[in-house]
C-alpha cells in the first residue's frame, strides 16, 4: 500500500504543477498568447516521445525482472543504451528543428523542454523498476513546493516565455532528484560505453521491446501535435487552440490515475506475470469505476472550470467540454491493457492497437474539420471514437485464446 501511495504522490504532484502553471497562464495571458504557450508545448511532448524512444517502458520492464532475478547487469546496460539513443535522437531533431523554426528563442525553449522529459522518462522508468516509490514521492513533494512559487513570479514578469521557463526549472529539479535517487541504491554501476554498445544482446531488446514501443508511442503523442496543427489553420486558429488546450488541461487531470499508474501495473504485472490476465481485469474495473466518478464530478463543475479562464472558454468552449467527458471515459476503459501488453512482452499488439487508434483520430478529426466546419471539440469527439473502438479490438485480442502476433 506505501508503493501506491508514493507512487500517486509523484504522479499526482507532477501532473499538478502543470496544471496549476496552466491555471496561472490562462488566467493570466490573453487567449492569443495562452494558444502560442499551448501549441509550443504540445510541439515540445511529442518531440519528447520521439527523443525518449521508448526508453522509459523498457527500462521500468527490465529493472523489475532484475528485482527478480537478483542481477542488474543487463538492465543497467539497457538504461546506458536507452540514455544514448535519447542523446543522439534528440541531437537529430534538433537540427530538423533548425530547418523549421525560424526564431532561436522558441527553438531553445522547445528543445530544452524535450530533451529534459526524455531523459528523467528513463530515469523514472528505472525508479519504477527498482520499486523506489518512495523516493519518487518525495522528490516529487519537494520540486512541486519550489516550482509553484517560481512559476507565479516568472509568468507574471515574463508571460509566455516565463510559463515556458518555469517548466524548465521544474524539469531540471526533477531530473536532478532523480539521479540522485538512482545513485543512491549503488545498484547502477559505472559502465564502459564500448562493452554497452557492443553488447548483441541489448539490440535483440531494443528491436524486440524499444523499438515497437517507441513506433506506439510516437503513433500516438504526435497525433495531438498533428490534429492542433489542423486545428491552428483554421479560422481564428490560435484562439481554438486555446480554448481546446484548457479542456484538455482538465482532461490530462482527469485521466491522471489510469495513465500514470500505468508504469506502476508494468511494474506489477512484470514482476507477478502468473496472475497478469486477473490483475488487468481488475485494473480495468478500478479504471472504469474511477473515470466515471470523475465526469459526474466535472459535470457538475463545468461553468466554474469554464469560468476561470474567462467569459470566452464559457462561450466557445462548451460544447468541447462535453465531449470531453466521453473521452475520459472511454479513456478510462483502455488504459489498463497497454501496461498488459507491455508487461507480457506483447509489444506488437500494443503497436497495432496504437496505429489503428491513430488513425481514425488523425482521419476522423480531418473530415469533420474540412467537410462539416467542426472547431475546437472535433479533437474530444475523435478520441472518444477512436478509444470505443480499440476498445473492442483489444477486448477481442485478450480473449482470443491463439497466439497472436508472435
Amino acid at each position: 500500500m506505501k508503493s501506491l501511495f508514493f507512487s500517486l504522490t509523484y504522479n499526482v504532484l507532477t501532473r499538478f504543477v502543470l496544471l496549476v502553471i496552466s491555471m496561472l497562464s490562462v488566467k493570466i495571458l490573453s487567449v492569443n498568447e495562452y494558444g502560442e504557450l499551448s501549441y509550443i508545448l504540445v510541439i515540445a511532448s511529442s518531440l519528447a516521445i520521439v527523443s525518449l524512444f521508448g526508453g522509459g517502458v523498457v527500462v521500468n520492464r527490465n529493472y523489475s525482472i532484475g528485482r527478480i532475478d537478483g542481477s542488474f547487469e543487463l538492465a543497467n546496460k539497457i538504461l546506458y543504451f536507452n540514455v544514448l539513443v535519447s542523446f543522439i535522437v534528440s541531437l537529430v531533431v534538433l537540427l530538423v528543428m533548425l530547418v523549421f523554426i525560424t526564431d532561436i528563442k522558441n527553438l531553445i525553449y522547445v528543445y530544452l523542454l524535450f530533451f529534459l522529459m526524455s531523459i528523467n522518462g528513463i530515469f523514472e522508468g528505472a525508479l519504477y523498476g527498482l520499486g523506489k516509490y518512495r523516493d519518487l514521492g518525495v522528490n516529487s513533494i519537494f520540486t512541486f513546493l519550489l516550482s509553484i512559487f517560481v512559476s507565479y513570479i516568472l509568468i507574471m514578469e515574463l508571460k509566455v516565455f516565463g510559463a515556458l521557463m518555469a517548466l524548465i526549472v521544474y524539469r531540471i529539479l526533477m531530473l536532478l532528484l532523480n539521479i540522485r535517487s538512482i545513485v543512491k541504491t549503488k545498484i547502477i554501476k559505472r559502465m564502459n560505453m564500448i562493452d554497452v554498445v557492443n553488447d548483441k544482446k541489448i539490440y535483440r531488446i531494443f528491436v524486440n521491446q524499444s523499438f515497437p514501443t517507441f513506433v506506439g508511442a510516437v503513433l500516438v503523442t504526435p497525433v495531438m501535435m498533428i490534429l492542433i496543427f489542423i486545428l491552428k489553420n483554421t479560422a481564428d486558429g490560435i484562439d481554438q487552440v486555446a480554448y481546446f488546450a484548457w479542456n484538455n488541461q482538465v482532461y490530462t487531470l482527469a485521466i491522471f490515475l489510469p495513465s500514470v499508474l500505468s508504469g506502476y501495473f508494468i511494474s506489477k504485472i512484470s514482476f507477478e506475470k502468473d496472475s497478469a490476465r486477473l490483475k488487468v481485469m481488475k485494473y480495468i474495473k478500478y479504471n472504469f469505476i474511477f473515470g466515471f466518478g470523475v465526469v459526474t464530478l466535472l459535470f457538475f463543475l463545468k461553468t466554474k472550470i469554464l469560468e476561470w479562464g474567462g467569459k470566452e472558454y464559457v462561450i466557445n468552449g462548451s460544447e468541447a467540454y462535453n465531449y470531453m467527458l466521453l473521452a475520459i471515459i472511454a479513456y478510462c476503459l483502455n488504459s489498463a491493457y497497454g501496461s498488459y501488453w507491455i508487461s507480457i512482452g506483447k509489444f506488437q499488439i500494443g503497436l497495432f492497437v496504437n496505429l489503428i487508434w491513430a488513425t481514425i483520430v488523425i482521419l476522423l478529426s480531418f473530415i469533420l474539420i474540412k467537410e462539416y466546419m467542426y472547431t475546437n471539440e472535433v479533437i474530444f469527439i475523435s478520441l472518444f471514437v477512436g478509444y470505443i473502438f480499440i476498445f473492442i479490438l483489444q477486448l477481442l485480442f485478450f480473449f482470443n485464446k491463439r497466439k497472436l502476433f508472435l
